[in-house]
């Protein structure tokens, strides 16, 4: 009983000895690393500075952009505002270690908000796009009004819960544009894929919109189908 006592005083010495050197060694190297700390905070506050005027001159929310150029903008920006946010935490938490002042920067919170809400509508308008442009290259054979159709009203909910903020934008015009289109046409595409239709009915709708349908083809997809006017004789058809 009494040895192993003598180790649990021996290791507890240990520890306290360790942790002394320990201790010694951190305010040895305190001056450095905070010395350090402050060089990089000042450097960033400059990046900072230089971010917020680029990203006003020309970010994705510069008026009268194109949305597909906006897009491509709201990727460059985020990801050099991730790379900001992340040294953000970083020398925040530095200065709290040291007891400094912890410096705020109402601005990368402003954008942060702004980069949060663009990217909720330009993911929305990336994958409406792609889904739709991608209805184009099915074959007329396989074409599923009904799948498309349930596609469309999913997007046309996730549009209608889009923040209001949001609602002005092009891009959320031009989204909601494009699936109100394709929906408005679903009707006549569901008709034209009756096996009732006949060659004459084709040549018809032919005639009416000014547009050949080469429909026995193979390869007749819908695209040969939404290249004719289709809703400006949607009546008529």
């Amino acid at each position: 009983e009494a040895e192993r006592v003598d180790t649990l005083r021996y290791a507890w010495e240990k520890i306290l000895s360790q942790g002394s050197e320990v201790q010694s060694y951190l305010v040895d190297i305190q001056p450095k690393f905070k010395k350090t700390l402050l060089v990089n905070v000042t450097t960033f506050r400059t990046e900072v500075d230089n971010f917020s005027k680029e990203y006003d001159e020309n970010g994705p929310m510069v008026s009268g952009l194109a949305p597909e150029e906006a897009s491509v903008r709201l990727t460059i920006f985020q990801s050099t505002f991730d790379d900001l946010w992340r040294k953000y935490d970083t020398y925040s938490s530095g200065e709290n270690l040291f007891g400094l002042t912890v410096k705020e920067y109402p601005i990368l919170g402003k954008i942060k908000k702004e980069l949060n809400l663009l990217q909720k509508l330009y993911t929305l308008y990336n994958t409406v796009i792609d889904t739709v442009n991608g209805y184009y290259d099915i074959l007329w054979l396989d074409i599923d009004i009904e799948k498309i159709n349930e596609e469309l009203t999913d997007f046309q909910n996730r549009c209608r819960k889009l923040p209001r903020a949001l609602k002005d934008w092009p891009a959320y015009n031009a989204l909601k544009k494009k699936i109100d289109d394709f929906n408005e046409t679903c009707p006549l595409l569901e008709l034209m894929t009756n096996k009732a239709l006949k060659a004459r009915h084709w040549d018809r709708i032919s005639t009416l919109t000014g547009h050949p349908f080469d429909f026995e083809s193979d390869t007749f997809m819908l695209r040969n189908i939404m290249e004719a006017p289709l809703l400006q004789f949607k009546e008529d058809i």
